[in-house]
C-alpha cells in the first residue's frame, strides 16, 4: 500500500495491521464478503458512527458511490450536476455515466475546492445536484455556503470524501465529520487515500 499523506513508521504499522486482518479473513475463509457479510456489517456500523448515525451502504468503490448516489436521488438524462474543474475524475465521469451532464465550476486556490460564489451562475433549470468535493484530507472550506446555497435552490448535495475521511468542519457552530453533511456521502479507502485498504477500497 503506498499513501503519500503518511510517514513510513505509521505505514509499517498500518502494513503489519493490515497482513494480521487479512490472515485472519483467509483463515476464517470469508474473503467472498459482500453485502450483508459480518465484516462488512461491521465496517457499515463503524462508518455510521463516525458521519453522525447515518444509514451506511458498502459498496466496490468511490466511483460506484457516487454512481450509485445520483441513481438513488434520480438523477439521469438531460440532467445537470455542478462539479468541481479541479477533482479526480471520477467526479465528472460518474455523472455522465448516469446520463447526466457535467457542469465545471471554477474552485478556491485556498482548499482547492468548489467557490461558492462561482457555483449560482451555473445553475439552470436542469441543475439537479452539486457534488462537493473535499481534497488532501481536509474539508471544503465553503461547505456551509454550499449547502445553503443549495438549500435555497432545491439542490441535493452529494459529498466527495475520499481524500478526507475523518476531517471535520464547523458548520451552524458544531464540528461535524465530512461525508454526512450533504444529502449523501461517499468515501473510498483505495491506497492512494488518507484512510486506505488494500485493493479497491
Amino acid at each position: 500500500m503506498i499513501s503519500f499523506f503518511k510517514k513510513l513508521s505509521v505505514q509499517r504499522t498500518e502494513d503489519e495491521a493490515i497482513k494480521r486482518a487479512i490472515g485472519r479473513v483467509i483463515d476464517g475463509r470469508t474473503y467472498f464478503a459482500q453485502t450483508g457479510h459480518p465484516h462488512i456489517k461491521k465496517l457499515e456500523e463503524a462508518l455510521s458512527r463516525r458521519v453522525g448515525d447515518a444509514l451506511v451502504i458498502a459498496v466496490n468503490s468511490g466511483t460506484d458511490a457516487l454512481i450509485l448516489a445520483m441513481r438513488a436521488l434520480g438523477i439521469g438524462d438531460g440532467d445537470e450536476v455542478i462539479v468541481p474543474a479541479f477533482s479526480f475524475i471520477s467526479s465528472a465521469s460518474a455523472v455522465a455515466w448516469t446520463g447526466a451532464v457535467p457542469v465545471f465550476a471554477d474552485i478556491k486556490e485556498e482548499d482547492y475546492a468548489l467557490d461558492p460564489a462561482k457555483i449560482e451562475k451555473k445553475i439552470t433549470h436542469r441543475t439537479k445536484a452539486v457534488i462537493l468535493v473535499h481534497l488532501f484530507g481536509q474539508p471544503a472550506l465553503g461547505t456551509e455556503e454550499i449547502l445553503e446555497i443549495a438549500k435555497r435552490r432545491s439542490l441535493f448535495v452529494i459529498e466527495d470524501a475520499a481524500q478526507a475521511f475523518g476531517a471535520e468542519i464547523k458548520i451552524n457552530g458544531q464540528w461535524r465529520p465530512v461525508g454526512g453533511l450533504g444529502d449523501i456521502g461517499c468515501l473510498s479507502f483505495a491506497p492512494s487515500k488518507p484512510f486506505a485498504a488494500p485493493g479497491n477500497g
